[in-house]
């Protein structure tokens, strides 16, 4: 049977990973260490929201959709995405795509690399579509990326190697 984890062993982990990352911060470069600035202030942006579940779901989209956004090099107000975050449509469509993800077996990370992957095919299929690309627009269309993915790599969801999609991408 499987257990939920306690807080105490939520916030223990959290402050063996902060530990890493604070030994990591010397060995960075000047371009990632501005990328690591940007993602923590978007966090103390949102830090105080109280429900866990949901919000950590919805960081992990925020979160690749600033990711993709920077990786672009697009301009994009935090504060903007921040609000917009607590649209019931918004929530609505991060917890069915989440259901999607958690359907499939992915671990956390598997499915941090399945989202930056989603928003990409969803900022490409809207650069298609002569859609705007913004933090806004994404949000909006956050719901299509599961129907983007199974067009992008037909079956694998069925079949239960969505986590091939994470390795392949992240070996490019």
């Amino acid at each position: 049977m499987s257990m939920a984890p306690t807080t105490c062993t939520l916030v223990l982990g959290f402050m063996s990973d902060l530990q890493r990352i604070i030994e990591a911060l010397p060995h960075l470069t000047q371009t990632e260490l501005k990328s690591v600035k940007v993602r923590i202030g978007f966090l103390l942006k949102v830090g105080n929201q109280t429900d866990v579940e949901t919000s950590t779901e919805e960081l992990l989209v925020l979160d690749a959709i600033v990711s993709v956004l920077s990786s672009m090099g697009l301009e994009f107000p935090q504060v903007h995405l921040l609000k917009k975050r607590s649209n019931p449509a918004f929530r609505e469509k991060v917890g069915s795509l989440f259901k999607y993800l958690n359907h499939s077996g992915l671990v956390r990370i598997e499915i941090r690399g399945l989202l930056l992957v989603g928003v990409k095919l969803l900022v490409d299929n809207m650069k298609g579509g002569s859609l705007p690309i913004s933090g806004g627009t994404i949000m909006r269309n956050i719901g299509r990326i599961p129907s983007l993915i199974n067009q992008a790599f037909p079956l694998y969801a069925e079949s239960g190697i969505l986590h091939m999609i994470v390795r392949r991408n992240v070996a490019r």
